[in-house]
């Protein structure tokens, strides 16, 4: 199987598709992928809330969802909600370039099983948020 990020965004978004696609590709195989799909797509968020609802069982949006299609090769689906990056920028003070990084990243260690359900979990899902968005800070 094929090292392949696809990135099902605007060719003017900034970060550039390309951008998205190679640091994705990075923090994959720091964690040893060798082999990989990834999907990376912006949705509005009425489709979002019906995935969320259809797969999650929650009711109402959220900024990202992602959906591991296949564990060995990582297959995986990640969803941005574009009405939401926006938003959720201007309530943390940040450009939606910044939030739309932050959410991929997210997104990315929820498909390596990375999770913050619990205090541990969220302590070691924060650590490595904290590591890749200094990393890749625009």
């Amino acid at each position: 199987m094929p090292k392949q990020v696809n990135c099902d965004l605007p060719d003017d978004l900034e970060p550039s598709p390309a951008f998205i696609s190679r640091m994705a590709a990075e923090i994959l195989e720091e964690h040893g992928l060798s082999d990989y799909i990834i999907s990376i797509s912006m949705i509005a968020g009425l489709e979002m809330a019906g995935l969320n609802q259809r797969f999650k069982g929650v009711a109402g949006s959220t900024d990202v969802l992602s959906f591991v299609l296949d564990e060995s090769p990582l297959e995986a689906e990640i969803y941005l909600n574009r009405g939401q990056i926006r938003l959720s920028a201007d309530a943390d003070g940040i450009s939606p370039a910044w939030e739309i990084v932050k959410l991929v990243i997210h997104g990315i260690l929820h498909s390596l099983g990375y999770h913050h359900g619990s205090p541990e979990e969220k302590a070691v899902n924060d650590r490595m948020m904290r590591e890749y968005l200094d990393k890749y800070m625009l």
